[in-house]
């Protein structure tokens, strides 16, 4: 099989981190992007592959027990993998940045690049209303215009060798907005039709196009999400559910209180009961040593992506609405 010239932005943690891992172990020169590459010591990295791994189930009191950790047969020998992992900086709000970084990866990959995967983004979490616009701009710089400005890097290159994959990670949120997460949907929905549109642009060019779109998985994401917010102290872990759940951030006095903060508890406990992210990771390594791939994919718990699916190809969007508003409990009291 041929050594594959790969790049992913946001590999220091989630799905980015354990497509990169999983690349590695099949032979492929990775390199990931992440802001702080210099804070990325082994230890680091290994702790958050674990927990990424790790099972939960929720006590009666709500409290997050780990049960085990369920890390793929693959990733046994630990250490030596992450020893081969290899990151360069890339900072969407540093002007300049995704110019280094391509520069510095077609420095390492002897000016070669197969496959792109921009996975990077950050959610932010609450009503359309209150949300300060400039959240809401840091929003979309992370998730759409640092893909746009990486995109300007590599594409010349793809485009005049006449080869090469553009993946994006997408989310099933950008079919069907999240309560008190549409900025994030949108986001996802803005990608989705930014790639739809690539495709057609580049197919004289031979350079393929897909957009994966996982449900939800086990990962520090909202951990992330409830920094974004300032309202959770910096040693906070992602499993530690009572500090996320008490970092809610609207006030009491928002008139968007009780229904934003059903769905904020719906989602920091349902999120720990997950699939691992190794369940998207493998989808990227077959869409990347595969020579023709199709538009649209999906992963992670089919009891959530199949009925999306189907939801979104049959369902009228009031029964849609009707539905997700059950799942996420606006109504509880």
């Amino acid at each position: 099989m041929k050594q594959l010239k790969i790049f992913i932005t946001g590999a220091s943690s989630g799905i980015g981190l354990t497509t990169a891992l999983h690349l590695i172990l099949r032979g492929h020169f990775v390199v990931g992007s992440s802001r702080h590459p210099e804070r990325l010591t082994k230890e680091a990295l290994k702790e958050k592959v674990l927990r990424d791994h790790t099972r939960f189930r929720l006590d009666k009191e709500g409290r997050a027990i780990p049960l085990r950790i369920e890390l793929p047969r693959e990733f046994q020998n630990l250490d030596p993998l992450l020893e081969s992992l290899k990151f360069v900086a890339l900072d969407p709000s540093r002007e300049g940045s995704a110019e280094e970084a391509a520069r510095e990866f077609f420095s390492l990959s002897e000016g070669e690049i197969d496959v792109l995967f921009l996975n990077a983004g950050m959610g932010i979490f609450g009503p359309v209303e209150e949300t300060g616009v400039e959240l809401v701009r840091e929003q979309f710089e992370a998730n759409v215009f640092q893909h746009l400005k990486v995109l300007k890097q590599f594409l010349p290159v793809m485009r005049e060798k006449r080869k090469g994959k553009v993946i994006f990670t997408s989310s099933l949120g950008g079919l069907i907005s999240i309560p008190f997460e549409s900025h994030y949907s949108a986001t996802k929905a803005a990608l989705e039709r930014l790639a739809e549109g690539l495709r057609m642009e580049l197919k004289p060019f031979s350079v393929q196009v897909a957009v994966v779109e996982p449900g939800d998985i086990n990962t520090a994401f909202n951990l992330t999400t409830a920094q974004a917010l300032k309202r959770i102290a910096p040693e906070a872990k992602s499993d530690d559910l009572s500090r996320l759940l008490n970092s809610f951030p609207l006030p009491e006095s928002s008139p968007y209180y009780l229904r934003a903060r059903n769905s904020w508890n719906y989602i920091f406990r349902s999120l720990l009961l997950k699939p691992s992210p190794s369940v998207v990771a493998r989808l990227m390594v077959k869409l990347a040593e595969k020579e023709r791939i199709a538009f649209r994919y999906r992963a992670g718990d089919p009891f959530q992506t199949i009925p999306v699916w189907i939801g979104t190809k049959l369902l009228p969007q009031r029964v849609i609405q009707w539905a997700v508003e059950k799942l996420y409990e606006l109504d509880k009291k």
